[in-house]
C-alpha cells in the first residue's frame, strides 16, 4: 500500500526521478514498478539498440552520446541508472536499493532490511538463470525441461520464505 510508505528522512518523494535503460523492460522494469508503486514523478529514458552494424548492434545513442557526460558525474556509469537531484546511481541492485530507501520500501529495522535484501538477491539469482536461457539457451531436446527444473528451485525457496514468514511481502 503506497499510502504507508516511509521515505528516508530528508528525502523528498516528489523529486523528479530519471530511470535510464535500453528500450526494453529488462533490468529497469523493477525500478519503474517501484516508482509507479510509490506514485513518484519519474521519467523513463529509453535508449535504442538499433539493428546490426558490421560490428554488431548499434548502441551509439547510449555509448557515444548519452553515456560520456553521465560518466563525468559517475565513473561507474552503466545501464540501468537512476538520477534524482544530485544523485546518479548505476548498477541494477544499487538502483533498486536506492529507490527502496528513497520510497521507504527497504524496511525500518536492520532485520527487515536483511529480509528485503535476501529476497532481492534470491530473485537476482532467478533472473540470472532466466537470462542465461533467454539469450544463450540450449535448444537441444530436453533443454527446456532441464531449465524448468533449475528455476523451480528458486521458486520453491521463495515460496518457502513467504510461507515461513506468513506474509506476501519480504519484510
Amino acid at each position: 500500500d503506497a499510502t504507508k510508505l516511509r521515505p528516508v528522512e530528508g528525502e523528498s518523494p516528489s523529486d523528479k526521478i530519471e530511470i535510464g535503460y535500453w528500450k526494453i523492460r529488462g533490468l529497469a522494469a523493477p525500478l519503474r514498478m517501484m516508482a509507479s508503486f510509490a506514485k513518484a514523478d519519474f521519467e523513463s529514458v529509453e535508449y535504442l539498440c538499433d539493428g546490426k552494424k558490421s560490428t554488431g548492434y548499434d548502441r551509439s545513442g547510449w555509448s557515444e552520446v548519452a553515456k560520456p557526460p553521465l560518466r563525468e558525474l559517475n565513473p561507474l556509469m552503466n545501464l540501468p541508472y537512476v538520477k534524482c537531484g544530485q544523485d546518479l546511481v548505476t548498477q541494477s541492485n544499487a538502483c533498486v536499493l536506492y529507490l527502496a530507501r528513497k520510497f521507504g520500501l527497504l524496511g525500518s529495522s536492520l532485520a527487515e532490511q536483511a529480509k528485503v535484501q535476501q529476497v532481492m538477491w534470491q530473485t537476482t539469482d532467478l533472473r540470472n538463470k532466466a537470462v542465461g536461457r533467454f539469450y544463450n539457451g540450449d535448444q537441444s531436446k530436453g533443454a527446456a525441461e532441464k531449465y524448468l527444473g533449475q528455476i523451480a528451485v528458486h521458486y520453491k525457496k521463495l515460496e518457502a520464505w513467504f510461507q515461513q514468514h506468513g506474509t506476501d511481502y519480504s519484510a
